[in-house]
């Protein structure tokens, strides 16, 4: 397998969000689109870098929320109930708050079509982020606190719907004047507020100090991958099923790439599935079922009866995963209604091993991944009308 993205992109440095890095990244990833005489077509948004301020604002509410309860029960309870709804609606909201903030700055993303060889009835989106991820220093020299995250934000998560429940309740008694019962709901509430307050923190620490990673596993192994693969389907193009394969651009700040092609394309969601490649140098190849870090989206039943599916018709095997990984673009495809999985290599730990330079890297698991891609898309397409349009 020829390595040419990893190759090329590796020695020249990370790639922040709409960052020249990436634009060159993304440039590199169409002509060897274009050399194997895939049509291509390049796509650019507004992309703001300034996501973190986003998440602190919004879990700032909780704190200003415990604190304002004590004056003012209603303006307590609606502080609260504001940051709620950031969180819970980040997805369709941030997008819309990155267009005013992003100003001048603007993301890309690339995408190949392989058009069926019959009618369309189906089509089936691969899609591979093209910027590097920011860790903050600690978190760089202690891997292990990092993997800790969507524990503790699942903590967090938790903790933020109580202390909105308990308001709740608060508002409800102070009707009657019950004024002790509602003091004892304030301070159960105040361990909420402090957690907050401390994600706060390390948003805005992550934002004011966090460094770009340069690691061949985030993610230049998709990569690596989405153009073989597209190269591979290229010369065998399906009957019925349109490809797109799509390096997306500004995927760490909120999947944006996604999002913007998810909007433009205008796909339908009963027709369409989304395939996501991240973190295949090293570990088992894995369909992950489940991801998220403050609001995990699960697939039914471990990546739905078409899961299964695929599972069944693959001459070898595939792990499904059900660990709770990081956001990723299945994530972002499944909050707007299609059914969508992530490929990619986990340690016995059940996360990637991002941090792998060029020469760590596994070979044959992206040849191996090709190759499960190959069949799964060929799955697709042979039986998709007996699951999806069913």
């Amino acid at each position: 397998m020829p390595q040419t993205v990893v190759r090329f992109l590796y020695p020249r440095g990370p790639r922040l969000a709409a960052s020249p890095a990436e634009t060159t990244a993304l440039r590199h990833i169409q002509a060897l689109f274009n050399a194997h005489n895939i049509a291509t077509s390049e796509e650019e948004f507004a992309s703001c870098s300034g996501m973190e301020w986003f998440y602190a604002v919004a879990y700032l509410f909780f704190p200003l929320g415990t604190v304002f309860f004590v004056v003012n029960i209603p303006l307590g309870l609606a502080l609260v109930t504001l940051g709620l709804i950031l969180l819970r609606a980040d997805f369709f909201l941030w997008p819309g708050i990155n267009k005013i903030f992003a100003l001048n700055a603007r993301g890309r993303a690339v995408v190949a079509k392989i058009p069926s060889l019959e009618e369309i009835r189906f089509r089936v989106v691969v899609t591979a982020n093209a910027d590097s991820r920011r860790v903050f220093p600690l978190f760089a020299k202690l891997p292990w606190l990092d993997r800790l995250g969507p524990y503790f934000m699942g903590v967090v998560d938790i903790a933020r719907l109580i202390h909105w429940l308990l308001y709740i309740a608060a508002a409800i008694l102070n009707i009657f004047g019950l004024r002790y019962q509602i003091s004892l709901l304030w301070r159960a509430s105040t361990v909420s507020g402090v957690l907050s307050l401390c994600t706060c923190g390390i948003y805005l620490l992550h934002r004011m100090h966090g460094r770009p990673l340069n690691c061949a596993n985030d993610n230049l192994t998709g990569l690596q991958v989405l153009v073989d693969a597209a190269a591979h389907m290229a010369a065998a193009p399906c009957q019925h099923t349109e490809l797109l394969f799509a390096a997306v651009g500004s995927g760490r700040v909120g999947m944006l790439g996604t999002v913007h092609l998810i909007r433009k394309l205008k796909l339908d969601p009963d027709a369409t599935y989304f395939i996501n490649l991240t973190s295949l140098g090293s570990g088992v190849v894995s369909m992950v079922s489940k991801e998220g870090w403050s609001r995990p989206i699960n697939a039914s039943d471990e990546l739905t009866g078409i899961g299964y599916l695929i599972g069944s018709n693959l001459p070898t095997p595939l792990e499904i995963n059900s660990t709770r990984q990081r956001r990723s673009d299945a994530t972002a495809a499944r909050h707007y209604g299609f059914q969508a999985m992530t490929i990619a290599a986990l340690q016995k730990n059940g996360w990637p091993e991002i941090r792998l330079k060029e020469e760590d890297i596994v070979w044959a698991n992206l040849d191996y991944t090709t190759y499960c891609l190959g069949l799964i898309i060929k799955t697709l397409d042979e039986n998709h009308w007996k699951t999806v349009l069913a």
